[in-house]
């Protein structure tokens, strides 16, 4: 199965989808397996953040992109890869993705940086409340 996973045909980048939401918080939680997941009992906070991209593997979702706000308060493109597939090297393809994708929607400046930091907390915030709210 190990060759399996480094076949590049089989690795997609794409935009999120709302139904992508519940492997998305699957992954941020550290448990990939979502059947018959509760996260009732876990809220997200913040670093969260707001999820951008998907990098998916047969149908799955192996890694994602989000903006997030970092410890000197600026707002970067950080990604979270599920653990047996951190060896397959998408970190560079999926950031590279993300930046070409929002590049004009967010005003990406310096690289990964955002614009705006205000804007982006404040929707992070309101992002993450909504996201507990229709746990």
């Amino acid at each position: 199965m190990a060759a399996q996973k480094n076949d590049p045909k089989e690795l997609k980048f794409r935009g999120v989808y709302l139904t992508d939401l519940k492997s998305i918080k699957a992954l941020y939680f550290g448990n990939e397996n979502i059947e018959n997941q509760v996260f009732s009992e876990k809220e997200l906070n913040e670093q969260f953040g707001i999820p951008l991209n998907v990098a998916e593997w047969n149908k799955r979702i192996i890694a994602y992109s989000f903006v997030n706000v970092d410890a000197q308060t600026k707002p970067r493109i950080q990604l979270r890869i599920a653990e047996e597939f951190s060896g397959m090297n998408i970190a560079d393809q999926l950031t590279d993705f993300t930046i070409r994708s929002h590049e004009g929607v967010y005003g990406l400046n310096g690289g990964d940086a955002f614009s705006d930091t205000k804007s982006v907390q404040n929707s992070i915030r309101s992002f993450v409340d909504w996201m507990n709210q229709c746990n």
